[in-house]
């Protein structure tokens, strides 16, 4: 693996741990996925980052844990909303035309009724 592609994918890990961290009620958990090469960022523990594919573009997955008092709806609204805020920082950091996807996968929810 280059050392552009091993430093395009800290950045982009930076850039997703940054989003989350600013988001209240959510925290990125270490998980390790089966049969992936090298899709995880040492840096950054609960973001993988693949790529790039042919046109040179990454996929951004993180795992996350949600501690809130919501209903599934808001919980919804809360994922779109720390998928918007990701992409957000990707264009602050002008990294967003490298960025295929980004997806968010909840590992734990723990709701206060």
């Amino acid at each position: 693996m280059s050392p552009d592609v091993v430093e395009m994918k800290r950045h982009l890990a930076i850039g997703a741990e940054t989003a989350v961290v600013g988001t209240r009620g959510i925290t990125l958990v270490p998980t390790a996925i089966a049969s992936a090469s090298y899709p995880r960022t040492p840096d950054v523990p609960g973001v993988w980052v693949r790529g790039p594919d042919a046109a040179g573009r990454y996929s951004v997955e993180l795992h996350i844990a949600i501690k809130a008092s919501a209903t599934s709806e808001n919980l919804l609204v809360d994922s779109d909303n720390l998928r918007s805020l990701v992409w957000a920082e990707f264009r602050r950091r002008e990294l967003a035309e490298n960025v295929e996807r980004v997806d968010v996968v909840v590992e734990d929810i723990d709701i206060a009724v």
